[in-house]
């Protein structure tokens, strides 16, 4: 009676015209008897108040199109006093005036607060969701594998490359060197002076040959030892044709107009082993400058001395070059690098390289578990997958792997190949003969040991080999720096896992618009300043000879005084006017504002930020989640079937538990794992839902509609509103007044003469007689209509009063017969779990061997005392009890209740009847046959 009685009451409620002017929207044309009339309806027991529960009711009505937040917000208008009771006063001023008001007006400007319910979410929010879980957790756990990957690799880099001994022993062959100068009044500034002070200075000095203070042979700077001597390697050109006319040709090269700049680069060595006396060295060298050896075909030339220092483990291979400019200066220039010998001489050194080896591995099986998944979703899966991060990654990773591999490469050149070119050299005989003779030997002495070609030779190859390395050794340090950097980037990475932590990141993002724009005006000003600069001082200082030098110098340092003061007048003024408005305009406003633009998005950014979780308690919040989603699906792999085009795992719009279970029902997804999506997804919605702001045009569009409307109700006023005019021409009637005249002139025309000389007060009291019968007929007919009305009301309460009683006698009877039948299940079920189906199982055997009675011997009838009349009825009791155990069986088939139990109990019997069945009972063929037609018959019942 109360479903009914609710059913009618939500009809009512629909059909109330208060809601057709909340859906539009028009809140302002709700009157006081719109609110009445739904308090009415509401308010069935004639309380004169509502509850919030009440309210809350109107969720079921359509036409209210009110969300639960709505009602929710109703319900705390009404209530403001606390006592849980709504007066219609107080319904008219909480619809009207309150926030289910503005609710609504913004529903109307399309800016209505977007409902999320409990148990759905959109999938484009749970995938960005998704996304934003797992970049976060994967980024928090990063962490501890960059910090991790960072340390090992900086052990590895400091293990294998010994800069603190490497930057000692060059700063000691650097100061034992002589400097590139001569005697006063002499330097080095070309080909014969460069040969004279390689005779006089260079190689006295690295083949100094005392053996008072040098006793062992080739030692150079205390404890470096030389391995060759001094390799002298020249890179020069062949001659080509200047690429310009006859006469500048010939001017420049009257002998053959050959230029020396374009062509193939090549190169010659020649080899000074320190076992030779000095004299022989010198006097080679100066048969090396009479050929000449060194003229201006040559590009470069370097001194090559290679070294071992056993105190401190390191290889050196120093470098003194010269470089001709085509200009025609010639710049000297040192260079050295030095690389460890015996990488491994403790275990120790083993622990770095393999715990940096298995970080590195972990994080490309990790990424890879990413990677292949996306592969498989195709082109766009990829595409989705590589994001900035990712990429940063990857970069990582693979510097990682590469500076690794080239270690192994320039490992095994060190311990394999330069060992084996060494061995080829007879070292310890030269330095035999040497220490037996008492000096240092000549070419012929030499020659016995080995043969002058081979040794040069051999120490080409030597030098060749350490060459070799030196370069792969540089590379690798710049690699290790460059490694460094990409660790820098995934630190960045791991960073924006914690909100305090990424504000560095989010300054960076958020101001990098604002510092590019700035650096257009900035870059423009600087190279207009720089190449000033170049073209004033470019023919007077060296850093603003070219262009690019320019931008270097004007960066790095000032103008001095000095240089402004030996230039010309004209150019001093020039000169300071540069210096002062660069100074003024550059460092001290532009790039103030540069600070101020860095500066103005970090506050900002901070002030957006607030007061974030700590990156301890985000850690263990992180630790808490994983415990609870330790047995779901990665995520992944979710985002990965989720936004496949092609394929998509869960096309619906909208997601809920049981729908996202069923997607990823192959992949056997948890009821538990779906809700816990379902509601990470809800909450991150509700944390990202932004409220809806009316701004200034919403305004305007609402004070405009306000506007229309009261012009309406103002044309609509003056319409139904008619003002009596007074006058002689004009006649004094009311519509009814003349209607009622025109009908009595038109029944009594005699009268029409007599009353036109009737004053016009007699006019207007015949008028209103004449309207109070019309009212008074009018109101008889409505009461009539009424009465009718009424009865037909009061049948059809009647009639429905009849029906309820009757559908009210239906479901009592229904309820009872659900009520017996439960009872005869459970009856049913105590006694399948009491039944004896041991005793039961026995009954066919009986049976059977009452037959084999029946239908055996006389004999056998009479020593069991049984006659064939006896056996027959019990035949038919049991056909009997079969009968009805079926037809039980087939009333109870249609309850699922009932089917497991009846199943049970003919498994039951089943099982029973062939555990009890003795097989050396002897039976006739009909007797076996019967016995199998029964037990092969199924049962009517089938678990549901």
């Amino acid at each position: 009676m109360e479903d009914f009685e609710t059913g009618d009451k939500i009809e009512q409620l629909n059909n109330l015209p208060v809601w057709q002017k909340i859906a539009e929207g028009d809140i302002h044309l709700v009157t006081q008897k719109d609110i009445q009339q739904l308090f009415s309806v509401m308010d069935d027991g004639r309380k004169g108040y509502v509850s919030g529960s009440d309210l809350m009711t109107l969720q079921a009505v359509d036409a209210a199109n009110l969300s639960e937040h709505d009602l929710q917000e109703l319900v705390k208008e009404v209530d403001k006093d606390g006592n849980s009771k709504c007066s219609p006063e107080e319904l008219y001023h909480a619809i009207t005036s309150g926030a289910i008001a503005f609710n609504i007006v913004k529903e109307s400007l399309r800016k209505k607060e977007i409902e999320v319910r409990s148990y759905n979410c959109d999938r484009e929010k749970l995938l960005e969701w998704m996304k934003t879980e797992y970049e976060t957790t994967a980024a928090l756990w990063s962490l501890p594998m960059t910090i991790g990957s960072f340390i090992t690799f900086a052990l590895v880099a400091n293990t294998h490359i010994d800069l603190f001994n490497a930057w000692r022993v060059h700063n000691a062959l650097q100061e034992q060197f002589p400097v590139m100068t001569l005697p006063y009044k002499f330097k080095v500034v070309d080909i014969p002076t460069l040969n004279k002070w390689t005779e006089d200075y260079y190689i006295p000095t690295v083949f100094r040959q005392d053996p008072v203070y040098d006793p062992i042979p080739g030692r150079i700077a205390h404890h470096n030892q030389m391995v060759t001597g001094i390799r002298f390697a020249k890179f020069f050109r062949d001659p080509q044709p200047c690429p310009l006319d006859e006469v500048l040709s010939r001017v420049f090269n009257s002998v053959s107009g050959n230029c020396y700049f374009e062509g193939e680069l090549k190169s010659d060595f020649v080899v000074f082993p320190y076992q030779l006396e000095r004299p022989v060295l010198l006097e080679t060298f100066k048969n090396m400058t009479r050929q000449p050896w060194l003229d201006e075909a040559v590009e470069r030339l370097e001194y090559q001395v290679f070294t071992y220092n056993a105190m401190v483990n390191l290889y050196t291979l120093e470098k003194q070059e010269f470089t001709f400019e085509l200009d025609g200066r010639l710049i000297h220039r040192f260079q050295h690098e030095s690389f460890i010998a015996e990488p491994y001489l403790s275990v120790l050194a083993f622990v770095p390289d393999v715990a940096f080896l298995l970080l590195s591995l972990r994080s490309v099986y990790v990424n890879l578990k990413e990677v292949v998944p996306a592969l498989m979703a195709g082109l766009d899966g990829l595409i989705n997958y590589l994001t900035f991060w990712k990429s940063v990654e990857w970069i990582s990773l693979l510097f990682g792997i590469g500076c690794f591999i080239l270690w192994v490469t320039v490992y095994l050149q060190i311990t394999v190949e330069l060992p084996e070119e060494i061995a080829k050299l007879p070292k310890q005989d030269f330095d035999e003969a040497v220490r037996e003779k008492g000096q240092y030997l000549d070419l012929v002495e030499l020659q016995r040991i080995m043969s002058i070609p081979r040794i040069a030779a051999v120490l080409n190859d030597i030098m060749t080999v350490g060459n070799k390395i030196r370069d792969n050794h540089e590379f690798m340090r710049n690699l290790f720096a460059l490694n460094f950097v990409a660790l820098i980037l995934r630190f960045f990475k791991s960073f924006t896992t914690n909100p305090r932590l990424d504000v560095v990141i989010q300054t960076i993002v958020d101001c990098t618009p604002n510092v590019a724009h700035f650096f257009i005006v900035y870059f423009s000003l600087f190279v207009s300043f720089a190449f000033a600069g170049h073209f004033l001082f470019g023919s007077i200082l060296e850093g603003y000879s070219t262009a690019l030098a320019s931008l270097f110098t004007r960066y790095r340092k000032s103008m001095t005084f000095e240089v402004l003061n030996e230039m010309p007048v004209g150019h001093q003024i020039l000169g300071y006017t540069w210096v002062w408005s660069y100074q003024l305009l550059m460092p001290s406003l532009i790039l103030s504002m540069l600070i101020g633009i860095v500066f103005g998005s970090y506050y900002a950014i901070q002030s957006r930020v607030g007061e974030p979780v700590t990156l301890w308690t985000q850690v263990r919040k992180a630790i808490q989640t994983a415990a609870e989603t330790r047995n779901f699906m990665s995520l992944w792999s979710l985002i990965v079937s989720l936004e496949d085009d092609d394929y998509p795992a869960h096309p619906q719009k909208t997601v809920t538990a049981k729908s996202l279970k069923k997607a990823f029902e192959k992949e056997r997804m948890t009821r538990q794992n779906a809700e816990y999506l379902v509601r990470k997804g809800v909450e991150y919605i509700k944390a990202n839902l932004e409220q809806p702001v009316l701004d200034l045009p919403d305004a305007v569009k609402i004070i405009g509609n306000s506007f229309n409307i009261m012009q309406k109700n103002e044309e609509i006023l003056e319409q139904s509103v008619i003002v009596p005019q007074s006058g002689p021409d004009h006649d004094f009637h009311a519509v009814g007044m003349v209607q009622s005249a025109r009908s009595a002139q038109v029944n009594n025309p005699s009268h029409e003469e007599s009353s036109s000389s009737d004053n016009p007060v007699d006019v207007l009291e015949k008028g209103i007689m004449n309207l109070t019968d019309l009212l008074a007929d009018l109101h008889h007919s409505h009461n009539a209509a009424l009465e009718n009305m009424k009865a037909k009301v009061v049948q059809e309460h009647r009639m429905t009063l009849q029906r309820q009683h009757r559908l009210k006698g239906h479901l009592d009877e229904f309820k009872s017969r659900v009520v017996r039948a439960q009872r005869g299940i459970g009856r049913l079920k105590s006694f399948v779990d009491t039944a004896d189906f041991g005793g039961i199982a026995h009954i066919p055997e009986q049976m059977e061997n009452d037959l084999m009675r029946c239908f055996g011997s006389r004999p056998a009838l009479a020593r069991e005392n049984l006659s064939p009349s006896e056996v027959n009825h019990l035949e038919r009791q049991c056909q009997e009890l079969l009968k009805q155990l079926n037809e039980l069986s087939g009333e109870f088939s249609s309850l699922v209740d009932c089917q497991p139990i009846i199943w049970e109990l003919w498994r039951k019997c089943r099982s029973q009847c062939r555990t009890a069945h003795l097989p050396g009972v002897a039976s006739s063929p009909s007797n076996r046959s019967n016995r199998s037609n029964r037990s092969r018959s199924p049962p009517k019942t089938r678990p549901g």
